[in-house]
């Protein structure tokens, strides 16, 4: 597991919310967080961030869209609107529509809408073909007009991941419902036949109690006219 360090060096970190440094010694590999930064981030945002620089690590490149896309598979799907939130991170986390920032901006809208026609939704497939035949200039025009305008909903239906995730989330919540209703009308039914047994037992033993008292005041009355007689 790398180890994270927290740090406000600007000749490590500069102006990043996080770098990795591998270390020539050891070639160990630390990832170093800038605490001016990084607290400010959403939990979401830093796990984008971390498992970003991760991407840089294990594919040992210097690409950033290609950074970006491993942060991505790495968290498409493992939460709510986590592909709007991972396309929100690139447009939060760098400042200003410069010449980095389209290009990733474009390279995540497209990782996103892929994710989303590959897990059934065609109308991504048909936005992603279109997305992608863009230029960049066309899609800064775009992104500003119809995603951001939107809070990077892409449809007025459909969030990216967000419909297919959310009504997963209502299935498994409909589910557990009913099977809490289940569970509820199994615990009500136990505690009827419970109760049911245990009135059946004390009937029995009342009826034992009866019987014994009456077997008593026989023999009593036996004894008693034997004395008598006697």
């Amino acid at each position: 597991m790398l180890k994270t360090i927290y740090t406000d060096k600007y000749d490590i970190v500069g102006d990043s919310p996080a770098v990795i440094v591998e270390s020539l010694q050891t070639g160990h590999a630390v990832i170093y967080l800038n605490k001016n930064i990084f607290p400010r981030l959403t939990p979401f945002q830093q796990k984008f961030v971390v498992q970003h620089e991760i991407g840089h690590y294990l594919l040992d490149t210097d690409s950033e869209i290609a950074a970006d896309t491993y942060a991505f598979d790495a968290l498409a799907g493992t939460e709510f609107q986590s592909l709007k939130q991972s396309i929100a991170a690139i447009y939060d986390i760098i400042p200003v529509m410069n010449g980095g920032r389209v290009p990733r901006l474009k390279s995540m809208v497209e990782n996103a809408l892929e994710w989303d026609y590959i897990n059934g939704n065609n109308i991504a497939g048909e936005e992603l073909a279109r997305i992608k035949s863009m230029t960049l200039e066309d899609f800064i025009f775009y992104f500003e007009k119809r995603i951001k305008k939107r809070g990077f909903a892409l449809w007025d239906v459909f969030t990216l991941g967000g419909y297919s995730l959310a009504k997963n989330a209502i299935n498994r919540s409909n589910d557990r419902k009913d099977q809490q209703v289940a569970n509820e009308a199994a615990q009500k039914q136990y505690e009827l036949e419970s109760a049911r047994k245990q009135n059946e037992n004390n009937s029995d033993l009342a009826g034992q109690q009866q019987q014994t008292t009456m077997m008593m005041v026989v023999i009593m009355a036996v004894a008693a006219i034997l004395i008598m007689g006697d």
